[in-house]
Parts: C-alpha cells; sequence; structure tokens
C-alpha cells in the first residue's frame, strides 16, 4: 500500500514539474505583439506587423508560386528573379524598404497634424471586418493577427495615403516640357472589331494546347464562308450562328508598336479607314478578320501624358523623400535575420 501511494506521489510530482515547464515555455515565448523587430527614429515596429506584410507579400505573389509549381516542380521562392537574386530575398528587401518608408511617412503626417475624419474610420473598420473573417485561423496564428493590428495598420495607410497625395499637389511640373518629350503619333490608338478562330486552346491548368490541323483547317473554313458578309455587316456579332461554332468576336483598342496585339494585325489595321473590313489575316495565333472601328481617339495620349505629369512629381518626392532616409535612425533586431518570405504564414505542401 506503501508502495503505491509513493507512486502516485512521483507521479503527482512528474505533473507538476511538466506544468510548470510548460507555463515557463509560455514565458520564455512572448506572442508577436512584443516582439520587437525595427526601431526607425521613436517608433518601434512588432513582428505581429511585420508577419502581416509577410502575409500581403506571400499573398500577392501566390499565383505565380502555384503556377511555378506546376510547371517547374520548384519553389518559386527558391528562384532567380535576376541572376543571383532569389525571389524571396528581392521580396525581403522589398519588404524592408517599404517598413521604413511607410514608417517615416507616417511620422511626417503625424508631425504635420494629418487625422482621419469618422467616416474614413468607419470605412475601415469595415476593412477590418471583411478581411478578418476572410483570413483562415491559420493565418491569423501565424501572424499572430488581433482586430486591433488590422485597424492600426489600416490607419496608419490612411494617413500615409492622405499625406502622400497632398504633398504631390505641392509639386509644380513644366507641363509643355513633357508635352514635347511625348510624340502624339506614337500613341495612335485604333478601335477594331475582330471575328476570327484561334489555333489554340487552354487546358485546366492554363497551359496553351495546340488544335490540329484538321481542327484548323475547319475554322479556316468557317471563317472564309462568312467572309463576304462580314464586309457589310454592322456588327460581327450577327455573323455568330450555330454553324460558325468554332469563331470568336472580339473588340479592343491598339496602339501600333504594343505586343499585346499580333503585328500583322496592327499593320492591316495602320493601313485602313474607320468602317473599312480587311480580307483574312492568317497570324501564328489563328485567321482574323479586322473591322476598324475608330481611329481618331487621344486616349491612349491623355493618359501617356498624365503618367508622365505623375512621374516628374515622383522624382520630386524622391528627393524629399532621399532627406527624411539620410536623417534617419532606422535599426533592426535579430528578429529581422529570421524573416522569410515564402511558405512562413501561408503555408504550402
Amino acid at each position: 500500500m506503501f508502495f503505491k501511494k509513493k507512486i502516485c506521489y512521483v507521479l503527482i510530482l512528474a505533473l507538476c514539474i511538466l506544468q510548470l515547464a510548460a507555463c515557463k515555455s509560455k514565458v520564455d515565448k512572448p506572442d508577436n505583439t512584443s516582439v520587437e523587430v525595427f526601431t526607425i527614429n521613436d517608433q518601434k515596429i512588432f513582428l505581429d506587423e511585420v508577419m502581416y506584410r509577410v502575409w500581403e507579400s506571400e499573398d500577392e505573389n501566390s499565383y505565380y508560386s502555384r503556377d511555378y509549381q506546376k510547371k517547374y516542380g520548384k519553389s518559386y521562392w527558391d528562384s532567380e528573379i535576376v541572376k543571383g537574386t532569389l525571389v524571396k530575398d528581392s521580396l525581403k528587401e522589398q519588404l524592408y524598404d517599404d517598413i521604413v518608408r511607410d514608417a517615416l511617412l507616417y511620422q511626417e503626417a503625424k508631425k504635420k497634424g494629418y487625422t482621419l475624419t469618422s467616416d474614413e474610420i468607419k470605412l475601415y473598420e469595415d476593412e477590418v471586418n471583411r478581411e478578418w473573417d476572410a483570413m483562415s485561423k491559420d493565418v491569423r496564428k501565424n501572424i499572430g493577427a488581433s482586430k486591433d493590428l488590422l485597424m492600426r495598420i489600416k490607419e496608419k495607410k490612411g494617413l500615409i495615403d492622405k499625406y502622400f497625395t497632398e504633398i504631390l499637389k505641392t509639386y509644380k511640373v513644366d507641363e509643355e516640357k513633357v508635352k514635347a518629350s511625348i510624340k502624339s503619333d506614337e500613341y495612335k490608338e485604333i478601335d477594331i472589331q475582330t471575328i476570327g478562330y484561334h489555333k489554340y486552346t487552354y487546358g485546366e491548368d492554363g497551359s496553351e494546347i495546340t488544335k490540329s490541323k484538321e481542327e484548323n483547317e475547319m475554322g479556316l473554313e468557317s471563317l472564309t464562308e462568312i467572309a463576304d458578309k462580314a464586309k457589310t455587316a454592322k456588327n460581327f456579332e450577327d455573323l455568330l450562328t450555330d454553324d460558325s461554332d468554332p469563331l470568336e468576336t472580339e473588340e479592343l483598342s491598339i496602339i501600333p508598336g504594343e505586343t499585346a496585339c499580333d503585328k500583322k494585325i496592327q499593320d492591316v489595321a495602320s493601313s485602313m479607314k474607320p468602317g473599312e473590313v480587311s480580307n483574312i489575316i492568317d497570324t501564328e495565333s489563328g485567321y482574323f478578320i479586322v473591322k476598324v472601328l475608330d481611329n481618331t481617339s487621344d486616349d491612349a495620349y491623355k493618359e501617356a501624358l498624365s503618367d508622365a505629369m505623375k512621374q516628374e512629381k515622383y522624382k520630386q518626392f524622391d528627393k524629399y523623400f532621399d532627406t527624411l532616409i539620410k536623417n534617419a535612425d532606422i535599426q533592426t533586431t535579430k528578429e529581422w535575420d529570421g524573416i522569410k518570405i515564402g511558405g512562413t504564414v501561408i503555408k504550402e505542401s
């Protein structure tokens, strides 16, 4: 009897020791909200916010990761984005730059008294609720996320965006000088409609599948049968019937010289007037008939001009930001060394 009691006491003592060890383990491993990763001037950035940004990066690149793995059977994150630089290392460098940039701009916004309106705060609260509901439990756990974290990040981003927008407005740009650098004829936009047959299709995995010679001959025959009607048709859609099943129509805007549209189609369209319809054009991707709808639009030129104006303002902003970086005190802890992008928050099989 005494021997049994002794065993019982030993077991209880062992359980107590295990519980104490477990408690100590939890104490020794603080949660992400208290683990410092950056100190930028007087602002501390903790691990939960850094891991949230890791999640954003992994989520943005998840399609490329899946596609690369499927095609090559290797990790996308360990592939080279340029010779000698891995994707995961490039993304980590970008993450570092983003964290520093946002911290410095947030500090400047606070110094200059920028605040969010109640409507903006309500908008961010709604965004947080949607994002939180969409997050899996594993992602929340790996980030160390909370709704409070998400809200703090949204509010910081809101102030940064507001400050960035306002500071750009203060920059002056010589519009005439910018206009002189952009040739309008290089942005001649042509709106076209096509009816045609594609020599390939796509598999479930997105891979391109070339059709057989017999299928291509049947497709060309179907297009030839409606070629005369296409000359007078108001809309190529009206030419589609059950008998013309392999044929498809599409409307698009092209700018000669861009690679998004086949060069043969570009060359033919460039030589035509609005309302004119081409003969059948044999390209690498298929057989097509083209109708020019309009070639007077200057939308592409206006967009190019607007982008060039923005770029000039961004150059001025970069000079301003360089002064912030130069005068900033940026410190990282050993935690930063262990940060990895790729399978960290979003686990991959």
